[in-house]
């Protein structure tokens, strides 16, 4: 793991399947792949309310039209029209009662109210007047800003609501998930909470912004430190972030709570504002000689000390949210060297999809950031070669490697390079700066640069620019630790957030229900991840062909063994009636005290295999949340010299082979069945396959035998007959449990998986 101490970010997320659970009620989806977390609106959003939550034409032209109550539906998600122009997604707001814009990577709905207008099936916003209504406001006279009205506190009732115990943020939220089985009148799907001293889960209303980044205005102050000092909550601190980010005083209408009135607490509010970069107990002791009346007084009148950084709380970040990088940050954080004009950011707003046709978005950022760092440095080329040396285009990427420079800033670099092909002092200032691991802002650009790469590589299997021949190894190392890589134990790169991965195997979904887990279908050797690994891939359609080449092979040696615990293959010259006066002797052999005797494995040989005639394989979707995941393109492009390091000290590194593969670090126990699911013949939809094996025997007239058996004999005769197994998962949605379904004829890949909130994470993998 990287000892970078720059929170990690998110992927951009894309857009996908939905994973729900059959009901009368719509039930919320939560997103958890890696998440890009949305910043505030920036300065280029104008006055515009709904600038960050409008759609791209090339996503809104795909969606279906709005029926009479101006929805159009996609995917159980709701999309309205805006009358002034543009689509945005939309959720419903219980505590208000009218629905809200919402950006596609976020929890809970962030955006403003929104009211429809029948007769166009349009919407607009809420606080906006009809047609033909007066608009006409009374004149606002300035009033004296009141004391902060508190809400009254209010506790989450833990036994209608679950959350994940180790998840933690930056601002000490608890993000709570109502329950299954919960009325919907106990209270919203999601809740968000703050922790008090005696242990109890205070309901706040949802945060205007991030919580898993720092706060971009007065970043020594966490929402919980604003909560637990001043009582505030939601549009609350924003509204104390901003008015001290303008004025540098404190907002006469925020006092502390009245339990917080007291030295100590006094003390710790007061280093905030005044020595932000000291350690609590080192002001503390400073401030131990005044009294409290001198504190107070201190208090009232204190000013934000702006001369010292504001330090930002490091934190791990929580499953269903990711860091991202801030849009309204400053180009260069070197603020000691000239100003440089602040530039709208190249990514769009909204995430790549797939829903943009044959190429998808990420594709296209990706090939135009490569021809755009070729151009620019043709460019240096030219001018460094006008008063000096000729450089080669390689020559002069070498000479502007230690600079670490985005486009962006190279673009900056390329206007203020000087005749004698001296560099801008910011830039040499940003050549320090940017590998200042105290520096949470040096990679915002390059991130920039790098998701659409990432994504690219992934479900392409193909990237475009040459990331480390762009900036130096210190640099590239914290980029990727801060896109969420982490590394192993064999210095491969892997993540751990990535939802969901595909895999066609020739194992029924009844063997892996009945054995509790999926074991490794072959010995892939140490060197790729942390444990055992798995061959997997990130491409829906990928593991698709398997399954359509598989009847078609023959000698498929993983037919020779009966089960998935043989260790070794079948008896060809047995018959199947003499392999049936063996069964009987079987179990002596399954514990071998041989030295070739493994736990739980079965070493019997002789045995005619009962499988050698099935000629389907089956599409599985496995849940790989909270799972080290080794990605291969991704480290041929970002990691090759992990390789060569390997190579040079005899180590036993590699990376997985295939273009869209990822290897998956499983126990020597197996991949937990709770993670398994089937998806049908057609590729539309997936079920558990414990919920699958469950199913078999509801129609089983009492019998201890159930379908799956006779299912399962059918399919090792060699029958085609998946159209049991589709059937098994219709049944499984018309009983109202979890199903993932996909949409016809589009790509899926990893990322785009979502799940439900009522889908915990299973604790084992």
């Amino acid at each position: 793991m990287s000892s970078d101490t720059t929170p990690p970010a998110p992927l951009l997320p894309i857009t996908g399947p939905s994973l729900t659970q059959p009901s009368l009620l719509p039930l919320p989806v939560l997103n958890v792949q890696d998440t890009a977390t949305a910043g505030a609106p920036t300065a280029a959003s104008g006055s515009d309310p709904l600038h960050r939550f409008r759609l791209p034409a090339s996503s809104s032209n795909l969606l279906p039209a709005p029926g009479a109550d101006g929805f159009r539906v996609q995917a159980q998600r709701r999309y309205v029209d805006i009358q002034s122009g543009g689509t945005v997604l939309v959720e419903f707001d219980s505590a208000v009662g009218m629905y809200r814009a919402k950006r596609r990577n976020e929890l809970t709905a962030s955006g403003p109210a929104l009211r429809l207008n029948p007769e166009s099936r349009t919407w607009r916003l809420a606080a906006e007047s009809l047609p033909g209504e007066s608009s006409i406001k009374p004149t606002h006279v300035p009033q004296p800003a009141p004391a902060q009205q508190l809400p009254a506190q209010s506790y989450v009732d833990i036994a209608h609501y679950t959350w994940e115990p180790q998840a933690t943020n930056l601002h000490g939220y608890v993000v709570m998930h109502r329950k299954q089985d919960a009325d919907p009148l106990v209270g919203p799907a999601t809740q968000y909470a703050f922790v008090d001293m005696n242990g109890h889960f205070v309901r706040v209303d949802p945060p205007d912004t991030p919580i898993i980044q720092p706060a971009q205005q007065i970043p020594a102050w966490t929402d919980y430190d604003i909560w637990d000092f001043y009582g505030l909550q939601g549009a609350q601190i924003s509204r104390f972030r901003a008015e001290v980010a303008s004025t540098g005083n404190k907002p006469q209408w925020a006092q502390p709570r009245t339990n917080r009135r007291r030295k100590p607490h006094l003390i710790n509010e007061l280093r905030r504002w005044m020595a932000p970069d000291k350690q609590q107990d080192e002001f503390a002791e400073l401030m131990e000689p005044h009294s409290y009346g001198q504190l107070k007084a201190m208090f009232d009148n204190v000013q934000l000390n702006q001369r010292h950084p504001q330090p930002t709380p490091q934190k791990r970040p929580l499953i269903d949210e990711q860091p991202g990088p801030s849009k309204k940050r400053p180009l260069i954080e070197d603020l000691s060297g000239p100003g440089l004009p602040a530039t709208p950011p190249r990514l769009p707003d909204t995430q790549p999809t797939t829903e943009t046709g044959n190429t998808p978005d990420y594709v296209e950022m990706a090939r135009v950031t490569a021809e755009e760092r070729g151009k620019l440095l043709e460019q240096l080329q030219v001018r460094m070669n006008l008063r000096g040396p000729h450089k080669t285009l390689d020559e002069v990427a070498a000479t502007m490697k230690p600079y670490n420079l985005s486009n962006r800033q190279l673009t900056q670099m390329l206007a203020e390079i000087q005749a004698n092909g001296t560099a801008p002092q910011w830039a040499e200032n940003h050549k320090q700066t940017s590998i200042d691991e105290t520096n949470i802002n040096r990679f915002n650009d390059a991130y920039e640069e790098l998701l659409p790469e990432i994504f690219s590589l992934r479900n392409r299997g193909r990237g475009f620019t040459d990331f480390n021949a762009n900036y130096t190894r210190t640099y590239l190392d914290g980029l990727l630790a801060y896109a969420g890589y982490k590394r192993n134990k064999y210095n491969c790169l892997y993540r751990t957030d990535i939802p969901a991965m595909f895999r066609g195997d020739d194992r029924t979904p009844f063997e892996f229900s009945r054995d509790g887990h999926m074991l490794p279908r072959q010995d892939l050797g140490e060197g790729s991840t942390t444990q055992k690994a798995v061959s997997a891939t990130f491409s829906l359609n990928n593991a698709k062909q398997y399954i359509r080449q598989f009847g078609k092979q023959s000698g498929i040696k993983e037919l020779l063994y009966d089960t998935q615990y043989h260790k070794y293959p079948g008896d060809l010259s047995r018959t199947e009636s003499s392999d049936t006066e063996s069964v009987d002797s079987a179990a002596d052999s399954d514990t071998d005290s041989g030295s070739d005797s493994e736990p739980g494995r079965i070493t019997e040989k002789d045995y005619y295999p009962k499988r050698l005639n099935q000629n389907i394989a089956f599409c599985y979707l496995l849940d790989t949340r909270n799972i080290e995941i080794v990605p291969a393109r991704e480290n041929y492009h970002f990691n090759r010299d992990a390789l060569d390091e390997s190579k040079r000290t005899g180590g036993k590194t590699w990376f997985p082979d295939d273009d869209l593969e990822g290897h998956i670090s499983i126990s020597s126990r197996g991949f937990s069945a709770d993670r398994i699911w089937l998806v049908n013949s057609t590729f539309t939809r997936a079920a558990r396959v414990s919920d699958i094996y469950l199913q078999s025997y509801v129609h089983a007239d009492h019998s201890t035998r159930g379908e799956a058996d006779s299912i399962e004999e059918r399919t090792w005769a060699g029958a085609n007959n998946l159209s049991d197994y589709d059937m098994l998962i219709d049944q499984v949605a018309a009983a109202n449990k979890p199903v993932i379904n996909f949409p016809a004829g589009k790509e899926v890949f990893s990322n785009d998986v979502v799940f439900t909130p009522d889908l915990i994470t299973p604790t084992t993998a």
